[in-house]
């Protein structure tokens, strides 16, 4: 491959009022996408199912996790609690309720996305995108492959890492 590009494939995609939304359910806004960035004009382009950007340039990248969806998992913590507690009783729908909020959070936590600042060609309007590591169905990112990732585009621009 051209030593000018970069191509990371399985990419997710999120945009950024989704990614700093309370209430969502779903995390992303396109899967398995392909994300490549040119070296020379320091910008990258997504090609995602249902998303498409083209020759973006790069203002900034981090990487960070996604604001907690606390009312998304109110609603599955309900869910799970009147399931137990229906089945059994209320004492099993608490023990249900935080065996979900041990599992839930640690996920959360450890779901790192690359997040890019960037402008659209021809236009004067900072935009704000979010990646994750979509491989083995989102585990790869939950696994340290979206940090992979970041240190991989760090490295190709060159950026100097903070200490």
């Amino acid at each position: 491959m051209n030593k000018n590009k970069l191509k990371f494939e399985e990419v997710w995609l999120a945009k950024h009022e989704r990614a700093m939304s309370i209430s969502k359910t779903i995390v992303v806004d396109d899967r398995y996408g392909v994300l490549t960035f040119d070296k020379e004009d320091q910008t990258f382009s997504y090609k995602g199912k249902n998303l498409e950007l083209k020759d973006c340039k790069i203002l900034g990248i981090v990487l960070k996790n996604q604001k907690l969806s606390i009312i998304g998992y109110a609603k599955y913590a309900l869910i799970v609690f009147i399931l137990f507690s229906l089945k059994n009783n209320i004492l099993y729908g608490i023990i249900g309720l935080l065996i979900g909020l041990l599992l839930a959070l640690p996920g959360w936590y450890f779901a790192k996305w690359i997040v890019i600042e960037y402008e659209i060609p021809n236009e004067n309007k900072k935009n704000i995108v979010w990646f994750f590591d979509g491989s083995y169905i989102g585990w790869g990112g939950l696994l340290g492959g979206s940090r992979k990732m970041y240190n991989k585009i760090i490295d190709f621009f060159e950026i100097r890492k903070a200490q």
